[in-house]
């Protein structure tokens, strides 16, 4: 009975207007971008420190805490959920499922590294 009642509260809710402007604005997109790289180059098995002196800076400055990537890691699982999950795969549910595959890449080698 919860699940459909879940449905038919999304159904519902599908009509109303969110205004996400002060959400999705270019510096938090900026921020996005910046921690999706910084996933990117932490988890590229090619990337070694010391092959560029400014990456090695910026993954120095910006370290991703275990706590940080299991926070993100529910955000990017909550966006999951809210989309539909009919239908083919979207471009978007493609890089949250990366971004998640990452984190969690990430939280297992700083695991194995402090174990």
């Amino acid at each position: 009975m919860e699940d459909l009642s879940s449905i038919i509260e999304m159904v519902l809710s599908m009509h109303d207007q969110v205004d996400t402007s002060g959400i999705i604005n270019e510096r938090n997109l900026n921020e996005l971008d910046f921690v999706r790289h910084l996933l990117i180059i932490k988890t590229n098995p090619d990337y070694e420190e010391g092959m560029d002196e400014r990456t090695d800076a910026i993954i120095a400055d910006n370290p991703l805490s275990c706590d940080f990537l299991r926070g993100l890691k529910v955000a990017l699982l909550m966006s999951l959920a809210a989309e539909p999950i009919f239908g083919p795969p979207t471009p978007h549910r493609k890089v949250l499922v990366e971004m998640y595959t990452m984190a969690d890449a990430i939280i297992l080698e700083q695991s194995i590294d402090t174990d």
